[in-house]
């Protein structure tokens, strides 16, 4: 990341931390939690049922009403619909706002810049030229909250596919492989948008011409799988995220999400994986 930013752009209305945290208490050592969730998950539990999820009042309290996230319990209400989580956890530590930008690198600057600017009708704010002769240019997603940035040299490489570059969609968007990238790289971006919108703007984007896939309906039932047969009005959340996928001029997917259900503690259920469960592994640099 260059020292440039999009901190301009950020809201001044924004709450101060201390104002955030007022109503909030910090939950009591949120790591073991996670991992006393994980543990009863897999039947690795010496907790009761009534210390398996240490919880604060406000989050108890907020799964146990079904909380949609109303404007009184996640960031700026007026940009988001469905959040994450319904929760109303607050970091205490530090105030982490959103996402200031993300930084990735361009093949073709020019055209790179007018791709997000005509098809996804973002707008550049900021531009640099660096010594080492590259590029640094900053563009708004159009909240004047959260942007997107990109790089450019002289000397870049081409990503290298199922590497740098995920390689499970062609040129038309079709699933072709598994769509894994390598250790440390980014994945993709998704764009939060409307969910009453979604369907609306895969029309959009086609229309531009832009391959795009069909919406993907994830379901907790189907391990984060397709559900074809999604309806809303009895669906019950088992979708808990609706996306469509595309790619930017240089590859990067890119995709258009929006949450339809919130989390709670069933939905913390799986231990997370180590470097030892790694099937491919590389020495490391002496």
């Amino acid at each position: 990341m260059a020292s440039s930013s999009l901190g301009a752009l950020r809201s001044p209305s924004r709450s101060s931390a201390s104002e955030v945290h007022s109503t909030t208490r910090r939950p009591d050592r949120q790591g073991e939690t996670t991992r006393i969730a994980y543990d009863r998950a897999h039947g690795g539990t010496q907790a009761t049922d009534a210390t398996a999820l240490r919880l604060t009042d406000s989050r108890l309290s907020a799964y146990n009403r079904g909380v949609r996230c109303s404007s009184t319990t996640t960031r700026d209400s007026t940009l988001r619909g469905v959040h994450m989580t319904g929760t109303q956890y607050r970091n205490t530590e530090f105030e982490l706002r959103g996402i200031n930008h993300l930084a990735l690198v361009a093949r073709d600057m020019a055209e790179t810049v007018q791709w997000y600017e005509e098809v996804l009708g973002m707008r550049l704010v900021k531009t640099q030229e660096m010594p080492s002769g590259g590029q640094h240019f900053f563009l708004d997603v159009g909240n004047g909250v959260d942007g997107i940035a990109f790089f450019w040299w002289p000397d870049a490489i081409e990503g290298t596919p199922n590497e740098a570059v995920p390689a499970g969609y062609d040129d038309q968007m079709n699933k072709v492989a598994p769509n894994k990238s390598a250790i440390g790289t980014m994945h993709h971006v998704a764009f939060d948008v409307p969910a009453e919108k979604i369907d609306e703007y895969l029309v959009k984007l086609r229309s531009k011409g832009i391959p795009v896939t069909e919406i993907v309906n994830h379901a907790k039932s189907l391990d984060g799988g397709h559900k074809a047969d999604y309806d809303p009005a009895t669906d019950g959340g088992d979708v808990f995220i609706r996306s469509l996928y595309f790619k930017d001029p240089n590859g990067t997917i890119l995709e258009f999400a929006c949450w339809t259900t919130t989390f709670d503690e069933s939905d913390i259920a799986h231990r997370p994986k180590t470097a030892a469960d790694l099937v491919t592994r590389r020495p490391v640099p002496a």
